[in-house]
């Protein structure tokens, strides 16, 4: 037997549904067709019975709260519009870059009526590149370029035969055994003469040292000529030397180069028609040897140095030395390799038949390759761009 109170409710509006909530109003109990067509309550009396009973406190209230809400709504929906903006306006850039400015692409050239043992890059300042045409010194805008101005490198005995940038809008010039740093406004400051002729000139990558590869006169049968005798370090501050050496008197000094490590030296042996090579790293601040490797052939190219790498060939295999004379990385040389290859701003350029193939000093990784054939007598580096 069941009791009364077991028996289920119905609705008022709706007899024929159960009623399971009641309404908020009045508490008459109310179907789920009800709360479909008045909500909460009952009938439209009730409805229109609430909405009267709210205080115009709360209207302004609730008012506020959803003004807020939709204000929130605009400023998210402005947020996503403009994040899908700028994620468009970078892919388009990355899309423009890779298909019409791609890495190695030629982005001007500049012609010069004469030979190109004439001409030399001279240094790259911040939007410009001056260059050693013949006896004059071309300023180049580095965006484009255009020719700005002409002035003259001397002539006669004091012709410039080759400089280097120093890092600070200046440039060090060999003019025969004297060397002098010259600003950008076409000043000249002789810093040092040697008494021996100069064959190499490297300059420290912070533009605090150079070090000159003198030479001296040797015999050979009727002809005498001119070899690299000893490395010679100058302070360009006040023109002083740091520090001098000279090879045993059975090695031959060949070639040098230089980073921010240090200075390295390539010697040379030849004992009965047989040749021994050796390359030995000092330091910019002494001339005592830090390490020393001896080579199983004589180098094919290099030494060359950027970075804190050193790069030389041996046969068909490129070398990367890291600063305590360790192997970095090795690479196989692909085809035929120029002797115009070179190293720049931690990049190393591998010129061939083809054209140039652009690698990282610090992994060996392929960049980029183009059809143009570098040489490093015309090359400068100022930012991402290469002149």
């Amino acid at each position: 037997m069941t009791s009364q109170a077991d028996d289920p409710v119905c609705c008022d509006r709706h007899p024929d549904l159960p009623a399971n909530l009641r309404c908020s109003r009045c508490g008459r109990p109310i179907c789920r067709e009800c709360i479909s067509q008045f909500g909460y309550f009952c009938g439209p009396d009730c409805l229109t019975e609430a909405k009267a009973s709210i205080s115009e406190e709360d209207r302004d209230r609730r008012e506020c709260e959803q003004e807020a809400i939709n204000h929130l709504q605009r400023r998210i929906g402005l947020g996503i519009k403009i994040f899908l903006g700028v994620m468009a306006i970078a892919f388009a850039i990355m899309v423009w870059r890779v298909i019409f400015r791609p890495p190695g692409k030629v982005c001007w050239t500049w012609a010069f009526e004469g030979t190109q043992w004439d001409l030399r890059i001279a240094a790259a300042t911040a939007g410009e590149l001056w260059v050693k045409a013949g006896p004059e010194l071309v300023r180049l805008r580095a965006r484009d370029g255009r020719e700005e101005t002409r002035q003259s490198s001397a002539g006669g005995e004091n012709h410039i035969t080759e400089m280097k940038p120093l890092g600070d809008d200046r440039f060090l010039a060999l003019s025969g055994m004297e060397l002098s740093v010259i600003s950008l406004d076409g000043s000249q400051q002789p810093v040092f003469r040697t008494e021996a002729p100069i064959n190499q000139i490297e300059v420290a990558p912070d533009g605090s040292a150079v070090a000159i590869a003198t030479e001296r006169s040797v015999a050979l049968g009727p002809v005498t000529q001119l070899v690299p005798a000893g490395l010679t370090v100058i302070d360009l501050a006040d023109a002083a030397v740091r520090w001098e050496w000279q090879p045993d008197q059975e090695w031959s000094l060949a070639e040098i180069a230089c980073n921010a490590a240090g200075c390295f030296v390539l010697a040379v042996q030849v004992e009965d028609e047989t040749a021994s090579y050796r390359l030995t790293a000092f330091s910019w601040s002494e001339g005592k040897p830090r390490w020393e490797v001896d080579l199983p052939s004589a180098p094919v190219w290099g030494p060359v140095a950027t970075g804190n790498r050193l790069f030389l060939q041996v046969g068909t295999t490129f070398f990367a030395f890291a600063e305590d004379g360790t192997t970095a990385w090795k690479l196989p040389v692909e085809g035929s390799v120029r002797p115009e290859s070179f190293a720049l701003n931690d990049r190393l350029y591998l010129v061939d038949d083809q054209g140039t193939v652009c690698y990282d000093s610090a992994t060996g990784s392929r960049r980029w390759r183009t059809n143009v054939q570098l040489a490093d007598r015309f090359v400068a580096s100022r930012g991402k761009r290469l002149l």
